[in-house]
């Protein structure tokens, strides 16, 4: 009848009218992110219990590289034949790549030793407490939450936080750092811009430890550093702060600690290999690395993706025939195992059509509303991000062909700073619509390929 069809035409309207003050409430108080974040967590954790050993890129010279701190304080002496084991086919142990993660994943283990368990299991629950850490923080944290946010776009992140690796644990401190430099109600923030800061021998100690860690991450991470930079340059140009002697003595005092670490430990290392580490990786690589991979082996019978260019490959033929860049795009947003685990064509189509519509939405906002003081920060991010990937383009065309996303990581604190500063500006309907249709393909990606199809323990 005409009332029914009347009644149920009403009952609509007044369900979607509830939804959007609903989903208006949702989004606006940003609580949803750490709720996303807590179910990329649940993920990540059953990722962890379920995987076999090794069945993850390089995890096991990177649980083996962990155990050598289990009983050792100072880094090894390359080549040392103790050490055997952990080098790579490439002739190269993670022992030598003068990250920090190693160390502390050796005294975690120690700490860790009397519940028996085996040590790739304790250090996969490393990673996945490095990620719970930043769903904890983000719900005790309002203005943090919105730093979580590019951790939820794509699969290829949880999975890195899966496994052990020094990857989860080089964009667990870049995210830190970059909340640090920009957050509102951060530490540093309290201690370079306020006039007089509470609990700061706390917090002295603390951010000096944070920056000593950041310099001590994977080298793709440089280009974080010059970001921060020319970051901070932005922020002081934007806020004008009066600079006082108090204000100076807190930052030179952070960049001492920091950099004091950073050259402790360098110093150290390069004491143990009497100051020439690089001659010695380069006989370890000699004596070590398989054929394929040796450098004493002529160039034409080393693995065909090995110094591309040297062997005639022009740009051209590396992006389109070898598809350097498509591959890598696939790497970014759901590949598992040692690549051979993938999604679907059309899957990687939605994402990119969908990513695309993301990107633009973020950059027409920030053209239209942001002035410029956002389209300085955009301009910024989007140059140390293509900076990186042209870097990573051309490692993998002169020197050897990785297409990975991972290397590009460093681009997600960047992208976090970003979204913070520019978040009341968006277009949010819109920008929020596509960001929920990302975080669902990402679900369903790590579910039905990767959970799926990875091998499983026992």
């Amino acid at each position: 009848t005409d009332v029914t069809e009347i009644a149920r035409l009403l009952c609509v309207i007044l369900l979607a009218t509830a939804g959007y003050f609903f989903f208006r409430s949702f989004f606006n108080n940003s609580y949803f992110l750490p709720l996303l974040g807590a179910t990329a967590l649940g993920l990540i954790l059953t990722m962890a219990l379920l995987s076999d050993f090794n069945t993850h890129p390089d995890e096991e010279v990177h649980v083996t590289a962990g155990e050598y701190f289990i009983d050792h304080t100072l880094p090894p002496e390359v080549g040392d034949p103790s050490i055997r084991h952990t080098y790579s086919h490439y002739g190269v142990s993670r022992l030598h790549s003068g990250e920090i993660i190693y160390f502390l994943a050796g005294k975690y283990l120690r700490l860790l030793q009397p519940l028996y368990l085996q040590s790739f299991f304790l250090l996969r629950f490393f990673n996945v407490l490095l990620f719970g850490t930043l769903v904890f923080f983000a719900f005790h944290k309002r203005d943090f939450r919105f730093f979580l946010l590019p951790f939820l776009i794509t699969p290829q992140l949880w999975y890195i936080f899966s496994y052990f690796n020094s990857d989860a644990f080089a964009a667990f401190i870049g995210l830190l750092a970059a909340y640090q430099l920009a957050g509102k109600k951060s530490a540093l923030t309290s201690l370079i811009f306020s006039e007089q800061p509470r609990y700061t021998w706390i917090k002295l100690p603390a951010l000096g430890l944070l920056l000593g860690c950041l310099l001590l991450l994977k080298q793709n991470f440089y280009f974080l550093y010059l970001f921060f930079f020319f970051y901070f340059l932005w922020k002081i140009w934007v806020l004008r702060p009066n600079w006082n002697s108090g204000r100076t003595f807190r930052l030179t005092a952070v960049l001492l600690i920091g950099c004091s670490i950073f050259a402790g430990v360098r110093f150290i290392d390069a004491r143990v290999n009497n100051f020439n580490k690089d001659d010695l990786m380069f006989e370890a690589r000699r004596q070590f690395a398989d054929e394929l991979f040796n450098p004493d082996t002529p160039i034409a019978k080393r693995h065909a993706y090995l110094e591309m260019r040297k062997r005639g490959t022009d740009l051209k033929r590396f992006l389109a025939a070898d598809r350097w860049g498509e591959k890598s795009f696939r790497s970014s947003f759901g590949v598992y195992g040692y690549t051979q685990y993938s999604g679907s064509f059309v899957y990687y189509d939605y994402v990119r059509y969908i990513g695309i519509a993301l990107l633009l939405t973020l950059l027409i906002s920030i053209v239209y509303r942001g002035q410029g003081a956002g389209i300085a920060l955009l301009t910024l991010t989007t140059g140390m991000a293509l900076l990186l990937i042209t870097a990573a383009c051309w490692h993998a065309w002169t020197v050897d062909f990785q297409a990975q996303g991972r290397y590009f990581l460093p681009i997600i604190p960047m992208a976090a700073v970003l979204f913070y500063h520019c978040r009341r500006i968006i277009f949010r309907p819109a920008f929020y619509l596509l960001f929920c249709s990302l975080f669902s393909l990402s679900i369903y990606n790590f579910i039905l390929v990767g959970l799926r199809d990875i091998g499983k323990y026992g």
